[in-house]
Formats: C-alpha cells, structure tokens, sequence
C-alpha cells in the first residue's frame, strides 16, 4: 500500500452503481379492443459503457421484465 498516485488519480468505489443505475426500464401500454390493456416492461438498451461494465460482472439484462399482476382488492368488513 506504500505506492505512490499521481495527484490526479483516485479510486471510485460509486462509479460502477453509477453506471448501472441509469440503466432503465419502461412500460408500454395498449390499449385492448375489449378494454383491457396489454402491458410490456421491457428494459432500455445499455450504452457502451454500461455494456462493458455489465459484461465484466457476467451479468445479462432481460430484453422484458414481468409486469406485476393487480393486487386484488380485500373487501373490508
């Protein structure tokens, strides 16, 4: 631990949970002709960055996630 840094240089433990948490996800809604809607929550496309990063980890993003269901309503007494 006695090396010697150049005045610039520092470590960032944040860096990496900085990357991936601007990773997002997004929900796409449609309408049914039924009135029902058809929801998709699919995940954005990492950049460059954040790719590399995640291959580093051996980590994979899902293209979709699962929507949850409706929590159904517990009629009160």
């Amino acid at each position: 631990m006695g090396g010697v840094r150049s005045p610039g240089a520092r470590v960032c433990v944040h860096l990496p949970f900085d990357e991936l948490h601007r990773i997002q996800s997004t929900d796409i809604v449609l309408p049914a002709e039924d009135g029902r809607e058809l929801r998709l929550r699919c995940v954005v496309r990492p950049d460059t960055a954040q790719a590399g990063l995640l291959d580093r980890l051996g980590l994979d993003l899902p293209q979709r996630l699962r929507v949850p269901s409706p929590v159904a309503k517990i009629p009160t007494v």
